[in-house]
């Protein structure tokens, strides 16, 4: 059976046109494969990152548990409160010299040498 010019026209042209739409639509399919895993990867550093915050939370409020336990015990235990604004008084640092001597003299009656009490207060004002 043959078929007739026009028939074998139209149905190659079909046969084209699903061809090109079949390659259309599979550079498609990939165009969005490789933009979905690249959404997946930034979306993964993202999560490594949530996950570094989340730990680092966690060990702040770790600290703040830990302050507030001891503030707790401080109140409860000590019975001590905050200071009043009168109550409150501005200590001057003494100077390096004045600082050996006051060591030395606190560690006088000790046996400790005057190296020793140099040493602590240079310590002190390390700090």
């Amino acid at each position: 059976m043959k078929m007739n010019p026009l028939n074998r026209k139209a149905v190659t042209t079909v046969l084209m046109v699903a061809v090109c739409l079949s390659a259309l639509l599979t550079i498609y399919s990939v165009q969005a494969s490789r933009q979905s895993f690249s959404d997946l990867h930034a979306l993964k550093q993202a999560e490594g990152e949530l996950q570094r915050q989340w730990a680092q939370l966690l060990v702040e409020q770790g600290a703040w548990d830990s302050l507030s336990r001891i503030e707790r015990l401080a109140r409860s235990e000590f019975s001590l409160s905050e200071p009043k604004p009168d109550q409150i008084a501005l200590v001057r640092p003494a100077s390096p010299a004045e600082l050996t001597q006051r060591v030395s003299d606190a560690l006088h009656g000790t046996g400790l040498s005057g190296s020793v009490a140099r040493s602590i207060a240079a310590g002190s004002t390390n700090e």
